[in-house]
Parts: structure tokens; C-alpha cells; sequence
């Protein structure tokens, strides 16, 4: 057998795959073109025959400094040896050269040092890389022993042999294979293929997961999501990790942890577990999300990266806005001791975008008919519903990221210990800027009772759209050997969230009432046109002249959760049938805190601008300056649709606003203008709260018959103490309340692999969800119209939520064709109790809508699904093909609730659980080029259920990212194109058709959003 046969032949042994900690997996692998039994017959009459002589002797070797990879691959062709590593242990690792007369060991020896890297070998010429810590004792070690008789004594018919490639990017199927429990995982190598600017976008790539954003506070204008789901569910369900540690938002109004200020390429992976074991927590009815960041032992010595690039936005662009933005980044790593046992790494990096945005909003709906314009409940509506008036909005902004992480680590033996952190901050500076149009105003039905409005109404809005987030990590542990079976893991650490909203200033712009009328059908944003009954009617609606500023309102938003955590981990493995228990007790605390203050009296109430004599003038006649008047950039908003859309610079309304902040205001006339700043108005919606929990759990694993069986129990007690300022009881103060929670947790996890190719899994856990901050505790918030004054909107906590419960059934099948091909069928079932959603209740109090929104425990929910994912390179194919490769996902879902808002047992779909999900991404890797088209299609989806029938839906969505990446050592060069088919990021409706556009929630505009396509140039350069 000639050495170009061992350089792509790799002796995979079964025995020792399946030994313990020492779980090696493939490696990405070409199929050759010959029968297996030949293959065999060839490798092994070659391999014994020689492999004595080899090991023993002598050779001259020379081996040039390059990466580790390629040092192994030039070291097995020149001592005529066979070696096997798992990727990850050699994966950015650099050596220096050796040359000279050695033999196998000594050479092998060589390259290892500094890399708390060794080796094992079988005595036949075959080497195993393994990491040093693995090591405890050579001669004591029962690991070692166990894989050493394994490999010495392997029949040959434990022998198998596939075509190898020795080197290949990490496609994580070997992490995600060697794991327990159902899982998804992303290497650093796939998340450079992403072409996504945030992690949650980059792991929107992975099956079963979905990665969205909303627009309470404009989020999806950015074109980017924030939030991620596990399982094709809300992502309140999904709890997420750094390093390990939970790690919770500051966002009052949401357990979930937004994740848009986090880059991805910080970071070293990323796992999803669908199915976590006991020490991941009791919380994650959905899944896990752990990221992980780098470490110094990743990178090798004398380690620097350096990246800069720029980021661009074609809308922005388009409408003169400023663009480019800029990105750069620092890596270093080093090592040093003797043995090179210490490593330290640290990355700094800012990324600066721009981002444009045009939406349409619908602001509101009355019957087609007179007869049915009473109908409170709109599905008894048979005649459909016609819509007041078109909002536009073009949002504007300028996100910047800025961070880093480092990581100080010992590694000597079976000790390590760690120090580490991590800060990502995100800043969104920007504005809102919106155009109304309003009709029916003098009449809304003719005399026959039919819909046909006369005399119509312009006006505007504009909000500033500034908003800050950090999220700070800190971390110290270690894992030591306390001997031969026991280990002892432990950490404590601290996580800081932080949310910040500061000077957010509103105002409205009102004009007059003029007749005329005009038509327009949003049943198809896309396509929307205005037809006006005459060029003047069409005149004073679309001229920035027609409007005038009349009032203002603003406030400070401030979110902080500071999270403590600490753990201890007692490990014992044995060679026998329950080869692992572990034993852990964990406590954390997370102390929150958050206030909305408004900046005017009377709960927020606007500031008007008074006449010229000193009273305030109605609603209809406003006093500032006309739109035309302000300064601004006049835009030509959707192709068209509007042709001289102003968007108004912001100075003239801070400058108006901010002087007046928490004052008691009154007109020259002695009027409130809203009136005194009260306690009350300061306190009103501040929160402050402390939530303990404490847990142990025992997990033990065992092996039998091709079985492994993962059972474990975990205990939870938490207790949270909440002070909230109270304005229904006399006198108003702060007040007090608690609330206890104990949950008993089983968890259970099977597989079964009888052959190397085939894995079954199985998994069974309980796992609850609590009740948010806000959704327990925020002081009532009143929303008021623009226009009238009046009361819209009413938003209250609800602190009888319940938390959450869920059993959770998990039945999958993985086919590992080789270790760059997989095909995975799974299935899975949710069954949960007191389903937190919100409610929308409307009345009428003075004949004026006012809509009550309110979180609610639901009755039993049940969620059903099936994944499939196929992952298959092509690597059998000549030429250029065998670089190319696909990966196909599908989630399909089925979803219903109760719905408590109505009495007739009427069932409904979970919100933000979309029945379908599908993901295609088309491949190429080589040695210098990854190329990466990325095609995802959400399904439609419940939002929020309301009383009137219409509850409001998320229509489906698809996307298509591209990424280039050209490797020409020392430099990189990469190229991420995004939303490549201009598609809309967000688009929200009333009922489950596209018929009624959606109208406004608190705190957004915008239920059709378009952003624009977004690309990002960088060139690395690797010292």
C-alpha cells in the first residue's frame, strides 16, 4: 500500500470509539472508488507489516512550521503511519517545524509540545491524539488502560475503513454526534458561513431553531433579529447559556435574552440542546442555547488576527442617508510555562451599520355596513371591515457593536482552572418618522348605510429611536482529578444586563380637515396604491405643508438584572455499567431593576403648544410649525407611494421637549399643560425585585448492550421578592409581595447504537417557564391617540401568573453516512400547562374603543412536531463537486390552546410557534474558498390573541444570505450579503389572511417592514 493510500486512510476503531471520555468520532471522509473489503484487505496487509518497523526505526523527517493539520498529514506520509485526532483538539493550532533523524514518537512528540496535546498508540503503527488533561496517570489511569487493551486488542473484523480526507473545516457533526441528548451544533468554521452581523441570525442557519425580532421597540427595522427560539417556539421558552452560566436579559417584559449585540465571529460555537440534562437548569421548555467563547489553547502561541471591513445598506443608501459603516477586529492568544500549561487569549471588536427602513400600518377598521358597525365580536361580521386610515413610517438609525471577551487558563495534568469574561454592548441611534392619513372625518356611511367616508385628515408623528444594551460576563472555575475516579468541577460567576432608553421624545403633527376622499387596498402591501377623488384632495395629503407640530411626551427607561451564580459538581466514573454519576448543588440570585419615567405630569399626558394668548387651542387647530417648516431630508418613500415623504431632523423636538422634563407645566392661561409633576408620575411605573433560586440534582449514566441510559432529578426552589410603586390604595407607596415556587424536575435520556452509522434517541423531562418581571409587577400604562386625546390603550401586569409547566417527549434517528453527511428525523411532543399569552380585551367606555392588554394564564397546550435535517457533502465526486455539499431542514408543527377569551371551547395555535419551517444551505469548502448561499422560510404565525376575533398574526417570511470567504495565508478576505431577495422582515395582520393589515401594539409602528438588502466586506490578516 503506497503512502498516498494513508493519506486519505484512516483506521477507525470501534472498541475505542466507544470507550468512556475517549468518544473520537470521524472525520469528514471521500468514499473511494473501490469496494470496502479491498480497501480493507489492502490496509491491513500493509499496515501490520510495516508498522512495527516503522514505529521503532529512525527516519530523516522534515516537517516545515505551518498549521498542526498539516504537520500530522506530512508527518504520516513520511514515518508511513496512520494517525487519528478529533478536529477540535488541533482545529487554529500552529507548529513550528522539525527536522532531523527521529523516530515515530519522538516526532509526534515534538509537534505535540505546547498544545497540551499527547498521544496513544496501539503498538501496529496506529496514533491517537488526545488531549494531555485526559492523561491522569499513565500508569493508574483506567481510561488509558481501557483504551490501550482496546486498541491492542481489536479483532480485525472491529476494524473499519473509510476513505479520509485528514483535514477539512468543522462541520460540528462530530461534536453534535458525541453528545447526550438531542442537540445542534455550530463550529466557529459554520458560523463564518452564516453572513449575519448578530449570533441570532447566524444560528437561524441550524433546523428547529428560528431567530426573530419584533417592533415594540423598532428591532425589526434594523433588518436584524434579536431573539432565538429552540424548537420552533417562543423564545421565553428557550433558555440561554454563556460558557455555562444562565444568563438572563434585563428586558422586564421577557425571560428571554436578546442576543443582537453579540457578533459571531467572537466566538468559538455555539450548541443548541433539545433535550438538556439536569444540570442545564429546570427552565428551557424549548431548549438550551450554550455559547462558548474562545480560549488560548484554541489558537496555539503567538496567535494575532487582525480584521477591518466595512458594512453597507443599499435602502439607506438609496434615500441619502449616511453609509458605510465600519467593523474591526483584535484577536491575540499566547502560551507559556514549561509545558506550556498557561494561555491567554482576548479579542476587542466594534462593528458600525446603517439601517433604513419603510413600513405601512393600518390604524384602524370599522364594518362595511352600517347594520354591522355595533358588531363587537368581528368574526359575527359578514360584510368585512374597511380601514380608517394609512400610516407610513421610515425608520432610520445607526447600530454600532462593540465588545470583547478573554479567557486566562491553566491546563496541567488533570487540573484546570479558568478565568473569564465577556462585554457586548449595542447603541441604536435613530428616529421614527411617520405620515397619516386619515378618512371618513365628516362621514363615515352614506344614507343607504354603506361604507363611504368623506372629509379626510393628515397628520404625523415622530419618536426618537435611541437605545442602548450591555451585557457583561464574569467567570471563575476549574475542574481538578481528586484520583483515579473522582472529579470535582466547580464555578462562580456574575452577569450584568443593562438596558438603557434615555431622552426618548415624541410629537404629534396634526393638520386639518378638508373634504375629499381616497381609496386604497392593503390586502397586498406590496402592490398598495392611493387613488385620490381630486389632485387637490391629493395635494394637502402627501405636502409636509399641510400638518403643523401641536404637542409633545417623552421619557427615561432604565433595565438592569445583576445575576450571581455559583456551582459545585462531584463527578465518579467507573469501568463498570454505570460508568458516571454525578452530584451538584447550584444557587443563584438576580436582582432587577427598572423604571419608565415619563417626562410630563398627569401619567405622561402630552405638552401643548399653546396659542399666541396663552390657551391651549384644540386638536384641530395646532400651533408649532408646519412640517415644511422643520428641518429635514425629503425622501421618495416606497418607489413612489409617497413622493415627498419629509423625515424630520430630531433637534427641533429635543430642544423643545427635553428643557421642560419633570416640571409642572401649565399654559400662560393658568391651564394644566399637562399639570404638576407628581410623586406619582416619577414612581409609577419603578420595579424592584430579587429572585432566588436554589437547586441539586444527581445524574448518573450507564452502558449496557448498546443502550446508554442518562436518567437524572433536579429539585428547584425559588422565591422572588418584588416592591412596586402601588397608585390603587391610599396613600400611594411603594408595596411589597413574594412569591414561592418548588418544582420536582425528572429527566431522562436513551440511546442506542448498535452500528457506527446509527444513533437512536430518546429523551423525557419536565421543565417549567416563569412569568416575566413585568408581567408580574409593572404599574398600569396608559397609551393615548394622537389625534382625539383620548385613551387607546391600557397595559397591566397580572401577579396571579402562574409559572409555566411542560412535559417534554423527544424520539430521533440520526444516519451518520460519514462524518460530513448526516440525515436526521426526529419527533416531539409538549404538553403544558398555564400557557402565559397575552390577552386583548376591548370596551367602550363614552363610545370610544379603549383596548386592555394584559398577560394571562391559558388553559393546557400541546405542541407536536417533526424535524427532518440532511447534511451531505459530496465529497465521492471528482473535481471541484467533492467541495460542494447541501443541508436541508424541515420542522413541521402543530400547535393548540384554549382560548380563554371566549366561552365556546374555541381552540387557537400557540403564539410564535409557526407550523411550519424550512432550511436549505448550498455548500463550498476547499482549502482556500467557503461559499455559502442560505435560504430560510418561516411560516405564518399566532402574535397575541384579542376578544374581538381578529387576533393578530406574523405572515410567513424567507430570506436568502450569501457568504464568501478567500483564504490566501496570511490573509482572508470575506464577503456576507444579506436579505438578498429584498424580502420583508416583518408583517403583521389582523386574522390569519393577508385581508387586514395589522395596527399598532405599545411601542411600535410598522406591521409591514421592508429594510433593504445589507452587505459586509472584511479583509483579515493572520500574523
Amino acid at each position: 500500500m503506497t503512502r498516498s493510500h494513508f493519506e486519505f486512510v484512516t483506521i477507525i476503531i470501534a472498541k475505542l470509539r466507544a470507550c468512556g471520555r475517549f468518544n473520537l468520532l470521524h472525520w469528514p471522509s471521500f468514499h473511494l472508488a473501490v469496494p470496502k473489503k479491498l480497501v480493507l484487505s489492502l490496509a491491513l496487509m500493509s499496515f501490520f507489516s510495516t508498522a512495527n518497523e516503522i514505529q521503532q526505526s529512525s527516519l530523516n523527517i522534515a516537517i516545515a512550521p505551518s498549521s498542526l493539520q498539516k504537520a500530522l498529514m506530512s508527518a504520516s506520509e513520511q514515518m508511513q503511519i496512520t494517525i487519528y485526532a478529533d478536529f477540535d483538539l488541533i482545529k487554529d493550532k500552529k507548529v513550528a517545524g522539525v527536522s532531523g533523524r527521529l523516530s515515530a514518537d519522538q516526532m509526534l512528540s515534538a509537534l505535540l509540545k505546547g498544545h497540551q496535546l499527547s498521544f496513544q498508540t496501539s503498538g501496529e503503527g496506529f496514533y491517537v491524539i488526545i488531549p494531555l488533561k485526559e492523561i491522569k496517570s499513565v500508569a493508574s489511569s483506567p481510561a488509558v488502560e481501557k483504551v490501550a487493551a482496546a486498541t491492542q486488542h481489536t479483532d480485525i473484523y472491529n476494524l473499519r475503513v473509510i476513505g479520509q480526507r485528514l483535514w477539512n473545516s468543522d462541520n460540528g457533526l462530530a461534536h453534535k454526534k458525541g453528545w447526550v441528548g438531542n442537540n445542534a451544533f455550530i463550529s466557529k468554521d459554520a458560523l463564518a458561513l452564516s453572513a449575519s452581523s448578530t449570533i441570532s441570525d447566524a444560528l437561524n442557519i441550524l433546523p428547529s431553531v428560528i431567530a426573530y425580532a419584533d417592533m415594540r421597540l423598532g428591532q425589526a427595522a434594523t433588518g436584524e433579529s434579536e431573539y432565538v427560539s429552540v424548537r420552533s417556539m417562543n423564545s421565553d421558552y428557550t433558555s440561554t447559556y454563556v460558557n455555562g452560566i444562565q444568563v438572563q436579559g434585563a428586558d422586564p417584559f421577557s425571560r428571554s435574552l436578546s442576543l443582537k449585540m453579540i457578533m459571531p465571529n467572537s466566538l468559538d460555537s455555539v450548541r443548541i440542546l433539545k433535550t438538556p440534562t439536569v444540570e442545564w437548569g429546570g427552565e428551557g421548555i424549548g431548549g438550551v442555547i450554550n455559547i462558548v467563547s474562545p480560549n488560548g489553547f484554541d489558537f496555539g502561541p503567538d496567535y494575532l488576527r487582525v480584521t477591518s471591513g466595512f458594512t453597507y445598506s443599499d435602502l439607506s443608501e438609496k434615500h441619502g442617508f449616511s453609509t458605510p459603516g465600519k467593523v474591526t477586529q483584535l484577536d491575540l492568544g499566547q502560551l507559556w510555562g514549561e509545558d506550556d500549561e498557561w494561555a491567554f487569549y482576548t479579542s476587542a471588536y466594534q462593528q458600525q451599520k446603517y439601517a433604513a427602513a419603510e413600513s405601512l400600518e393600518a390604524g384602524g377598521y370599522v364594518a362595511a355596513t352600517l347594520a354591522e358597525s355595533k358588531l363587537s365580536d368581528l368574526r359575527l361580521v359578514r360584510e368585512g371591515l374597511m380601514p380608517t386610515d394609512i400610516r407610513f413610517d421610515f425608520y432610520h438609525s445607526l447600530v454600532e457593536r462593540t465588545g470583547g471577551n478573554f479567557s486566562l487558563d491553566y491546563r496541567k495534568g488533570a487540573h484546570k482552572l479558568f478565568f473569564r469574561g465577556n462585554v457586548s454592548r449595542y447603541d441604536a441611534t435613530g428616529s421614527d418618522v411617520q405620515r397619516k392619513l386619515v378618512r371618513g372625518v365628516e362621514q363615515v356611511y352614506n344614507q343607504q348605510g354603506l361604507f363611504q367616508p368623506q372629509g379626510v385628515v393628515a397628520s404625523g408623528y415622530f419618536q426618537t429611536r435611541d437605545y442602548s444594551e450591555v451585557l457583561s460576563t464574569l467567570q471563575l472555575g476549574g475542574d481538578t482529578a481528586i484520583d483515579a475516579d473522582w472529579d470535582l468541577a466547580f464555578h462562580v460567576a456574575a452577569a450584568d444586563s443593562r438596558i438603557e432608553r434615555p431622552d426618548y421624545v415624541e410629537s404629534s403633527l396634526n393638520g386639518l380637515s378638508t373634504p375629499g376622499s381616497f381609496t386604497f387596498d392593503i390586502s397586498n402591501p406590496q402592490r398598495l396604491n392611493l387613488a385620490f377623488d381630486s389632485p387637490s384632495t391629493r395635494d394637502y395629503l402627501l405636502d409636509p405643508g399641510s400638518v403643523r407640530v401641536r404637542k409633545f411626551q417623552g421619557s427615561d427607561s432604565s433595565s438592569r438584572n445583576s445575576f450571581y451564580d455559583t456551582k459545585l459538581e462531584l463527578e465518579y466514573q467507573s469501568l463498570s455499567v454505570l460508568s458516571e454519576i454525578k452530584m451538584g448543588i447550584e444557587h443563584n440570585q438576580s436582582i432587577r431593576t427598572h423604571f419608565n419615567r415619563a417626562m410630563t405630569g398627569n401619567n405622561g399626558a402630552n405638552y401643548v403648544i399653546p396659542k399666541v394668548e396663552g390657551r391651549l387651542p384644540q386638536s384641530t387647530a395646532p400651533q408649532g410649525p408646519t412640517g415644511a417648516e422643520l428641518a429635514g431630508t425629503t425622501i421618495d418613500f416606497m418607489r413612489g407611494l409617497v413622493p415627498n415623504f419629509k423625515v424630520y431632523h430630531r433637534d427641533y423636538f429635543e430642544n423643545t421637549l427635553l428643557p421642560l422634563a419633570y416640571q409642572d407645566l401649565f399654559s400662560p392661561s393658568g391651564e394644566p399643560n399637562p399639570g404638576r409633576y407628581t410623586v406619582d408620575d416619577y414612581n409609577r411605573n419603578t420595579i424592584k425585585g430579587t429572585e432566588y433560586n436554589s437547586a441539586v440534582y444527581l445524574q448518573a449514566k450507564g452502558s449496557i448492550a448498546g443502550f446508554t441510559i442518562v436518567p437524572g432529578l433536579r429539585i428547584e426552589k425559588s422565591r422572588m421578592l418584588v416592591t412596586h410603586w402601588d397608585t390603587v390604595k391610599e396613600p400611594h407607596q411603594f408595596v411589597d409581595f413574594s412569591l414561592d415556587h418548588a418544582v420536582l424536575l425528572p429527566n431522562l435520556n436513551i440511546s442506542y447504537q448498535s452500528d457506527p452509522e446509527l444513533l437512536f434517541r430518546f429523551a423525557a423531562r419536565r421543565a417549567i417557564s416563569r412569568a416575566a418581571f413585568a408581567q408580574l409587577a409593572e404599574a398600569e400604562s396608559i397609551e393615548y391617540d394622537s389625534l382625539t386625546d383620548q385613551v387607546s390603550t391600557i397595559s397591566r401586569a397580572n401577579p396571579q401568573l402562574k409559572p409555566e409547566r411542560a412535559m417534554n417527549y423527544d424520539l430521533s434517528a440520526e444516519w451518520y453516512l460519514s462524518s460530513s453527511s448526516l440525515a436526521e428525523l426526529a419527533f416531539y411532543y409538549k404538553k403544558i400547562k398555564d400557557v402565559i399569552y397575552t390577552g386583548n380585551i376591548s370596551f367602550m367606555p363614552n363610545n370610544h374603543k379603549v383596548t386592555l392588554t394584559q398577560p394571562l394564564n391559558g388553559y393546557p397546550a400541546q405542541l407536536r412536531g417533526v424535524d427532518f435535517h440532511l447534511r451531505h457533502q459530496f465529497d465521492y465526486l471528482p473535481y471541484f463537486w467533492q467541495n460542494t455539499g447541501v443541508d436541508l431542514s424541515a420542522t413541521v408543527q402543530h400547535s393548540w390552546m384554549q382560548n380563554s377569551l371566549v366561552s365556546d371551547g374555541a381552540t387557537i395555535e400557540m403564539p410564535r410557534a409557526p407550523k411550519q419551517n424550512y432550511k436549505l444551505q448550498i455548500f463550498y469548502q476547499s482549502d482556500s474558498y467557503l461559499i455559502a448561499a442560505n435560504w430560510v422560510h418561516t411560516g405564518k404565525q399566532l402574535l397575541s390573541v384579542s376578544d374581538s376575533g381578529l387576533d393578530k398574526y406574523l405572515q410567513s417570511s424567507q430570506r436568502l444570505d450569501l457568504s464568501m470567504i478567500y483564504k490566501y495565508s496570511p490573509f482572508s478576505f470575506s464577503v456576507q450579503l444579506e436579505n438578498l431577495l429584498n424580502d420583508v422582515s416583518f408583517y403583521k395582520t389582523l386574522g390569519r389572511s393577508t385581508q387586514y393589515l395589522g395596527t399598532q401594539d405599545a411601542g411600535g409602528n410598522g406591521s409591514f417592514v421592508q429594510t433593504g438588502r445589507f452587505a459586509t466586506f472584511t479583509l483579515s490578516f493572520q500574523f
